[in-house]
């Protein structure tokens, strides 16, 4: 019995972590294209720039509108000055002085109509002139009340609504000019430009396509049989063939739980996230790039035998187990995870069996076979066959070439 830990190959490919084909939010002709194939771009960098001079007039247009809004209300809400109220009350009066004189003439044309000292025309007059002086004092008064007061709600909550839907179509024309600087989502590579300058691009029509590549993963799909030996966060090393043999640390972030058994498979998909860094402003690990996957299981306590017991010439994996009557019982097994010249086995074998370990193409089942385990000081055994011996581990594996004089096969031994 001995301990082994299984190891999981898989191919994959490099791909970045996120890749935006960047498009336009409005239509407009491109009149500054900065960027180029395969430059790196910070996220905010202008990627591209649509006109924005008929839009830049109509925003300083609606900048303009919005100050005399503002100014408006900023009137109504503070009110009529002091110089409008202290006039209101001049006015008003002078009214009651004029109306309090006027009142008096009406008086006196009244005593001198009565004395037939002036005539009902001149009368009427001072009586008419009377009554109108006490209508504009009325009206002096509303006045001054009005100033003093200051403008009604209603007015003010309009100018305010009025400032308020001004601001909005500032914000609006403001926020469509910026749309018109198309800027880098985040930091990347530029993989391909979409449009040139002086190109008209439409609403919705893609400039470029970037890709962030300070982190890459790798996907690559692992068989039923493997995928519960990994789990999420676990450490795997991944060689990339174009970089050499040092392998790069990397954490599986993703084990999709669904395979695509409807197309006959029976793998499940495994998304691996790798550092990426930068040299010379290039990716090392570029989109595209062939990876090696290397999983490892957790710890497992199995049978262990030499890979030299196995027969396959069958076409199944066989072992001979010489019994306590020196024949050769022949089992089948199945291989697992090697280790060294070791292999894990399942089937019909215990641990301290012993197993033949060479010859055993030769042998057929139930046949007798003698056993060679001693030698003299010559090296030589009993029957002065030849003998050779090699130690693997704790076991002896010894190698018999036959006598002309043997009348049964002669075995290597490995003892487990």
């Amino acid at each position: 019995m001995g301990t082994v830990t299984s190891t999981i190959h898989a191919l994959g490919t490099v791909m970045p972590v996120d890749t935006s084909v960047v498009a336009s939010s409005l239509p407009g002709l491109v009149v500054d294209m900065p960027v180029r194939d395969g430059q790196f771009v910070r996220q905010g960098d202008t990627l591209a720039q649509l006109r924005r001079v008929e839009l830049s007039i109509r925003l300083a247009e609606a900048r303009a509108l919005l100050r005399q809004r503002e100014q408006e209300l900023a009137q109504l809400e503070s009110g009529y000055r002091s110089e409008e109220v202290s006039q209101a009350l001049a006015r008003m009066k002078a009214a009651e002085a004029l109306s309090k004189y006027a009142a008096a003439r009406a008086e006196r044309a009244e005593q001198l109509h009565a004395q037939d000292t002036i005539s009902d025309e001149e009368r009427d007059e001072s009586v008419y002139q009377a009554e109108n002086a006490a209508q504009a004092v009325a009206e002096a008064e509303a006045d001054h009340r009005l100033k003093s007061a200051g403008y009604r709600n209603e007015e003010v909550e309009a100018a305010r609504a009025a400032r308020d839907a001004q601001q909005h179509v500032v914000a609006r024309l403001e926020d469509e000019l910026a749309r018109r600087r198309i800027e880098a989502p985040f930091d990347g590579f530029v993989i391909q430009r979409h449009t040139e300058l002086g190109q008209w691009v439409d609403e919705g029509g893609p400039v470029v396509t970037l890709a962030r590549l300070d982190e890459v993963e790798v996907h690559v799909q692992v068989e039923e049989n493997a995928v519960n030996e990994i789990q999420l966060g676990q450490q795997v090393d991944v060689l990339i063939e174009a970089l050499g043999d040092e392998p790069i640390p990397g954490e599986i972030r993703q084990i999709v739980p669904r395979s695509d058994w409807q197309q006959g498979s029976r793998s499940f998909p495994v998304v691996v996230r790798m550092s990426n860094t930068v040299v010379e402003h290039q990716p090392r690990l570029k989109e595209g790039m062939l990876a090696r996957i290397i999983f490892r299981g957790a710890p497992r306590e199995v049978l262990l035998i030499d890979k030299d017991s196995i027969d396959r010439s069958s076409g199944e994996s066989i072992v001979f187990v010489v019994d306590e009557d020196s024949r050769a019982r022949a089992v089948t097994v199945q291989t697992g995870t090697s280790q060294g010249q070791f292999i894990e086995v399942v089937g019909d074998v215990q641990p301290g069996e012993r197993l033949v370990t060479e010859g055993v193409e030769r042998l057929r089942p139930f046949q007798q076979v003698t056993v060679l385990e001693g030698k003299n000081s010559n090296g030589a055994v009993a029957d002065a066959a030849e003998l050779t011996e090699q130690s693997v581990g704790d076991e002896t594996v010894a190698s018999h070439q036959p006598g002309p004089d043997d009348a049964t096969t002669p075995a290597a031994m490995s003892g487990g």
